[in-house]
């Protein structure tokens, strides 16, 4: 079962926390949420290829929809990057 079949939703969440990133640099009320994203991202969402799939927490199986890995890896990495000081 894929989870989202719609593309433009894939990069959806990668806008979201670089965003949120954003916000957290002047409130500093986000950290915990973007630590805790990127936490999971690195340790429960790659595959043996170290390619990051759509669903962070490993709810469902890894998933990386065809025609949609480059958005899908480059929210990962929007994550990864909000741990960056």
């Amino acid at each position: 079962m894929n989870p989202c079949t719609c593309a433009p939703s894939y990069q959806l969440k990668g806008i979201f926390v670089r965003n949120l990133a954003q916000l957290n640099k002047v409130t500093g009320k986000c950290a915990g949420f973007l630590a805790a994203n990127a936490h999971s991202v690195w340790t429960q969402d790659r595959n043996s290829n170290i390619l990051f799939g759509f669903c962070w927490d490993a709810s469902m199986p890894f998933y990386l929809p065809a025609n949609g890995e480059p958005a899908v890896r480059g929210a990962a990495v929007d994550v990864l990057n909000t741990q960056i000081q």
